[in-house]
């Protein structure tokens, strides 16, 4: 059976896995709209309903059955949809500290946030539980101090968190916490190069690290995919390009099988895809619906959830 196939092939025994981008920025300023993808199909994103609050920099978190979206920048609240019904989403709940440019990642039962920004630099997990309404709580702490611009990823027993930006300069710090307890994020390794703003999508067994911004070198842009094996610790391993460099909050979200990011700014609508077992470069998958800075994404699919 050929790849091509293979990623045509809705999972067997259930339902198509969905991915949604949600909320950031386009030219004409923030956004409210909820972008949806069938990630087993490249093609361009479709209109999925709004969120409560126009909102960019937000952290999506994701069941099989729910995704919630806390928006953070100036409003602490979050709202939800059921990803197999297209409409509006809910009030879900206010986050327990207002925060933005952070990352987003859950397994079946619960959602977390990890870092960002509010008041000022803040090193705050905060943790809800998905089937649920209510607001969130605290969860632990991030290793190394106040820092934002974080991306992260999940297996369904740990929570991965890629690069960062602190008082100083963004850094190639890798962190993980344990999903089912409550505490502090532990050192699992280095990046390939330090990286702020980036995205994170994992399957149930391998972390990805998608493009971003690097100071490394006098800085610029990434097109760098890295990946880390999520039950072990160690350094990260170069996996390939993406098919653009774009660094302000690109998204990324998954199934078990696929990897896929889009946006990263304003006039970037692109979203590309690889496959997670494998090391390659991305390939095109399809535009979003308008060039977009900010969204978040996640998935009734991700390696959290397996």
């Amino acid at each position: 059976m050929s790849v091509w196939k293979f990623m045509l092939a809705a999972p067997a025994g259930g339902p198509a896995a969905i991915g949604l981008f949600s909320g950031g920025s386009t030219a004409s300023g923030d956004v409210n709209t909820i972008q949806k993808i069938v990630i087993p199909t490249p093609g361009n994103a479709t209109d999925f309903g709004d969120l409560t609050v126009t909102a960019r920099y937000t952290y999506s978190m994701s069941s099989d059955t729910r995704a919630v979206i806390a928006k953070g920048q100036n409003d602490n609240t979050m709202g939800y949809v059921t990803i197999a019904t297209e409409g509006n989403a809910t009030d879900f709940g206010d986050m327990s500290t207002e925060m933005y440019l952070g990352g987003g990642c859950a397994n079946s039962t619960r959602g977390f946030m990890s870092g960002g920004l509010g008041s000022g630099n803040t090193d705050i997990i905060q943790t809800i539980t998905i089937a649920s309404t209510g607001n969130a709580t605290s969860f632990g702490s991030m290793s190394g101090g106040s820092t934002f611009g974080t991306a992260s990823c999940s297996s369904p027993t740990r929570g991965v968190n890629f690069g960062r930006w602190g008082n100083g300069p963004a850094v190639n710090f890798i962190g993980y916490f344990t999903l089912g307890s409550t505490g502090s994020e532990a050192d699992f390794g280095d990046l390939t190069v330090g990286t702020v703003y980036g995205a994170g999508c994992s399957s149930s067994t391998r972390g990805l690290s998608m493009g971003g911004y690097s100071f490394d070198s006098g800085g610029g842009y990434l097109d760098v995919i890295s990946y880390v094996t999520i039950a072990s610790t160690g350094n990260a391993t170069d996996f390939g390009d993406l098919t653009q460099a774009k660094r302000l909050n690109e998204a990324a979200l998954s199934s078990d099988l696929i990897g896929v990011r889009g946006g990263g700014d304003s006039t970037t609508n692109t979203i590309d895809y690889v496959t997670i077992a494998t090391t390659g470069n991305a390939t095109d998958f399809g535009d979003l619906i308008a060039a977009n800075e900010g969204p978040s994404g996640c998935s009734n699919a991700h390696g959290g959830l397996q």
